[in-house]
């Protein structure tokens, strides 16, 4: 039976892993709904490696639909997912992060006794603190309420060492996947960017493609590229520069329009800049 929520992560860019994992979640739910039994299986929790950009937002969203879609979970609440990014507490200073924690799941849960749905956890900023007794603290009640809550564990930009160091910790608490999101190919962002400008009536020449292309290749490659943040706001200022030039038309984008992005453009240099800037912390969260 086709699912709407299926088919739209299946068509995203990459995520082999997730998909991996989106089609056991398949099997399962269409093998469950031939068992004598209307009580949802308890799913294992997510550890996702992946780097800021990489689309986690709006896969999030896809997912818990699909769970909702095909009964995989027993949702309860306000809301069927939120997302909590889990700030660093000092050894000496009171635990406020597992008190807010409690809070926001209380708050999803609204008039109703208790909270069941998909809590994304950022626990990106804990990275070198993970053996310390606050952090465990935070995994033994999050266990204590696994039954009912699917954490995905979300972890930016942590090396190979780092990414086995949790995984080991978390799987002392529950049952976790671990699920690799990189970034898509440059092909794909720019096919990504090629469908985004369509969607204002712009149609690219094969060499302004082939320029665009080039330069998210460039953009790619740098430590401090944030995947499909940096995409779209290519994307609003080519959008922008072309609308509010004197010799505006939508079809037939050329070359010769888009010079400032080209990898050597004005355009790929700020961005280097900025997500750099803001990456050390001076620009703002990303």
């Amino acid at each position: 039976m086709n699912n709407i929520y299926y088919d739209q992560i299946m068509a995203l860019p990459g995520l082999e892993e997730m998909k991996e994992i989106l089609l056991q979640w398949d099997r399962a739910a269409n093998n469950i709904s031939r068992m004598p039994t209307d009580t949802p299986i308890v799913l294992p929790d997510l550890l996702w490696s992946t780097r800021s950009g990489a689309g986690k937002t709006h896969l999030i969203k896809l997912l818990t639909e699909y769970l909702y879609s095909k009964r995989l979970m027993d949702f309860y609440g306000d809301i069927r997912y939120f997302e909590f990014l889990l700030e660093y507490c000092q050894p000496n200073m009171p635990l406020t992060e597992l008190t807010r924690l409690i809070r926001e799941v209380n708050c999803a849960a609204g008039f109703r006794s208790e909270y069941r749905g998909v809590l994304a956890l950022d626990i990106t900023l804990w990275n070198e603190h993970f053996e310390e007794l606050y952090f465990h603290r935070i995994l033994e009640y999050l266990s204590s309420v696994d039954d009912y809550i699917c954490v995905i564990f979300i972890a930016e930009n942590f090396s190979d060492e780092d990414m086995q160091k949790i995984e080991n910790i978390l799987s002392s608490f529950f049952r976790i996947r671990r699920v690799s999101l990189l970034y898509p190919s440059v092909t794909q962002l720019a096919d990504y960017l090629e469908h985004k400008l369509s969607t204002y009536g712009l149609k690219l020449e094969n060499k302004a493609r082939e320029l665009l292309s080039e330069s998210i290749d460039e953009l790619k490659e740098n430590k401090y590229f944030d995947g499909y943040k940096t995409i779209n706001r290519m994307c609003q200022d080519i959008v922008f520069d072309l609308c509010s030039s004197r010799d505006f038309s939508p079809l037939n984008i050329t070359v010769e329009k888009l010079s400032r992005y080209s990898k050597d453009g004005e355009f790929v240099k700020s961005m280097k800049e900025i997500i750099k800037t803001r990456k050390m912390g001076f620009g703002g969260n990303l």
